[in-house]
């Protein structure tokens, strides 16, 4: 009984033995599923709490190092406008660790083939290695020049379909093993809603800085272009702009560096803080020895030139062990302690023609997308000033020209001296801008035209002194006779009637152009009648149709008043009849110009019309941008159909359309208010 007893009791002990180790079991099990809602508890807390996207990638960061078997990694977010993948987080290993902010931001293009982009297209997991590395070319350079064994690209998906980006891990001893990938695809995918979140957060944010700089970037850029228009030499053009960048960015030196035929050669540098001047001297002094061949193995100034691209070295303290050209070795032992350089190409049409350094030599900076994006505007509006301020160059040689001829008139017939100082005066305000330069061409017509009935006058005038002079003489010899004096006599009559009807042509010139030159300069609001403004204005323009078979009609009620400003539309036609003058009538033998006015209710409806060779229709789009022109480089400025339509627009308050077959002529179909004084915009 007591051995039975004693067997049960055993038995039942060993029983509860059992229950209490799968108890233990059980218990040990549940420890550690808590620790690991702990972790992730901790972990979605910590998501939470962070402050932006840098953040949240820094969390990601941490967990993504913590996993063994992973060597770096890269994470790759869709652009907003889904075009591109940044890269907003990279980790390299330690040898390469300085070239890591190099890649930051940098942009992976949904058309190429990457594997970051094949895995985010494809929205599954890709392991590359070298056996498969060759199907992804855009990738490959980055595979082999860190090392890489073996990598896997994860997307990221936030919801079951959309993808927000890529992981990409590597390892540069191995393959990316199953287990390592899926233990970094399911830490990725704790942080894909939260990731979403504060990439939308982060877009706001940055739309909200870029609208809040917007105005203040306008305002600034619209005050740097007015002071570069007025610029007529192109090494104060230089000047003036590198200087600019010197204020606006936290750059300590800036310089200009331009094709000239197979070289790239330094045009000039500057520095603003006197503590670099030493450096600078000895900058310039290297430069005036060394040029860039057009090589992207000569320099990166070359590289940026030759990929038509800027150039952004971060950090150059970070990679002087890197290998480079020469003489950028050489130069950069010149700058003793340079930071960041920034290349950005000089632009001309679709030309590249020089390369601006940007430089910082104490502190490395950071440069946002929308400060390059500035940069790079300002580079290609550099291009087109600089072939401004080689055609403003000539235009004031020109103007010296037509000085000289003016003050030659003034000193020989005194009664057009009032008139040819105005004309002056309005000469030399004028060519300072490219708005007015159509009037200087105007000027140098009247001016021609003036030549000819003062020339004449001189010549008679000389011709009367030597006669009276004659004359004079027989008087005082007591030698004059009735003959002699007859003859004097005719002479006087003939020579005072050609002075005064040359003089007569001259002063009507000049009376012709006044009102259109004063209206030009000094616009104001006014009542008038436009079909005799407009044939003031076409008296002012004879000059540049007289001998040519281009025929000019006018169709407009002779009483039609309008009050509104005179120059505005002076400007409008002269620059219209110019434009079919110098490029609809290039190669013409005839052609015909019909300038039409209409009122209807309360708008004035202008319709002008030449049977020139027309726009090509890629090109009528275009025509009113600023600096659009097919002259660029035979004198074409690209301005003056954009001066025509902020006139009609802005000045005058009307739109204005253009319509054009190539070989058949354009038509600008103009509308503006009959009483502008009165118009209300809003209620229009």
């Amino acid at each position: 009984m007591i051995t039975k007893a004693k067997k049960e009791l055993i038995n039942e002990v060993a029983t509860l033995q059992r229950e209490l180790d799968e108890t233990k079991l059980a218990l040990d099990y549940a420890n550690h599923e808590l620790s690991i809602l702990e972790k992730e508890n901790n972990l979605y807390l910590e998501i939470s709490r962070s402050s932006g996207l840098a953040s949240l990638l820094d969390i990601l960061g941490v967990q993504i190092e913590s996993i063994r078997g992973i060597d770096g990694f890269l994470v790759n977010l869709i652009d907003p406008e889904y075009s591109c993948l940044v890269c907003e987080k990279i980790v390299l290993p330690e040898e390469f660790k300085g070239i890591a902010p190099t890649y930051q931001k940098y942009k992976h293009s949904l058309g190429k083939k990457d594997v970051n982009v094949a895995a985010y297209n494809n929205k599954h997991v890709l392991y590359v290695n070298s056996k498969n590395i060759d199907e992804y070319p855009d990738s490959k350079a980055r595979f082999q020049r860190w090392k890489i064994h073996g990598l896997a690209c994860i997307p990221l998906m936030y919801g079951n379909s959309t993808p927000i980006g890529v992981l990409q891990i590597f390892s540069q001893t191995r393959d990316i093993p199953t287990k390592v990938e899926k233990l970094a695809e399911g830490c990725s995918n704790f942080f894909c809603s939260q990731l979403k979140n504060s990439m939308r957060i982060a877009e706001l944010e940055r739309l909200e800085t870029t609208f809040k700089k917007a105005h203040d970037e306008q305002k600034k850029f619209l005050e740097f272009v007015e002071k570069e228009n007025h610029l007529a030499k192109v090494g104060q053009v230089y000047e003036h702009f590198l200087q600019e960048m010197l204020f606006r960015y936290k750059f300590d030196l800036a310089g200009i560096v331009i094709k000239e035929e197979d070289k790239l050669v330094v045009q000039q540098n500057i520095v603003i803080d006197e503590q670099y001047s030493s450096i600078l001297e000895e900058w310039n002094e290297y430069y005036k020895k060394v040029t860039y061949d057009i090589d992207p193995f000569d320099g990166a100034t070359s590289t940026a030139f030759c990929q038509k691209t800027h150039l952004i070295v971060r950090d150059v303290m970070e990679v002087l062990h890197l290998p480079m050209s020469e003489k950028d070795r050489r130069a950069l032992k010149i700058l003793k302690t340079p930071r960041t350089f920034l290349f950005v190409p000089i632009i001309r049409g679709e030309e590249i023609i020089g390369i601006v350094w940007l430089i910082t030599l104490s502190q490395p900076i950071a440069i946002s997308d929308n400060d390059l994006a500035v940069i790079q505007m300002l580079g290609r509006f550099l291009g087109a000033v600089i072939e401004n301020a080689e055609t403003y160059e000539v235009v004031e040689a020109q103007k010296d020209e037509i000085s000289e001829l003016n003050i030659c008139l003034e000193q020989k017939i005194s009664e057009l001296n009032e008139s040819l100082e105005d004309l002056k005066q309005t000469q030399d305000y004028l060519v300072q801008t490219e708005k007015m330069a159509a009037l200087g061409g105007l000027v140098a017509g009247v001016a021609h035209e003036i030549n000819t009935p003062v020339g004449i006058g001189v010549t008679t005038a000389s011709h009367l002194k030597d006669r009276t002079l004659w004359i004079n003489s027989l008087y005082q010899d007591g030698a004059i006779t009735h003959g002699a004096l007859k003859s004097y006599l005719s002479v006087a009559i003939e020579s005072t009637d050609i002075i005064l009807q040359n003089m007569g042509r001259a002063a009507e010139l000049i009376n012709s152009f006044k009102q259109i030159a004063v209206d030009q300069t000094c616009d104001y609001l006014r009542k008038f009648k436009i079909k005799e403004y407009i044939d003031e204005i076409l008296v002012s323009v004879g000059p540049n149709f007289k001998n040519t078979p281009f025929e000019i009609e006018v169709i407009c009620p002779q009483e039609f008043e309008i009050n509104s400003y005179p120059g505005a539309i002076s400007q409008i036609l002269t620059n219209l009849l110019m434009n079919s003058l110098i490029h609809g009538f290039e190669h013409a033998d005839q052609g015909t110009i019909n300038i039409e006015v209409v009122k209807r209710k309360d708008v004035v409806y202008l319709s002008y019309q030449d049977t020139g060779c027309g726009i090509a229709e890629e090109n009528v789009t275009r025509i009113f941008e600023p600096f659009y022109t097919t002259k660029r480089g035979q004198g074409g400025s690209g301005l003056g159909l954009q001066i025509v339509y902020n006139q009609v627009t802005q000045t005058l308050c009307g739109k204005i359309c253009c319509q054009s077959t190539f070989g058949k002529g354009v038509k600008f179909d103009l509308e503006f208010p009959v009483d502008l004084e009165n118009f209300d915009p809003v209620i229009e």
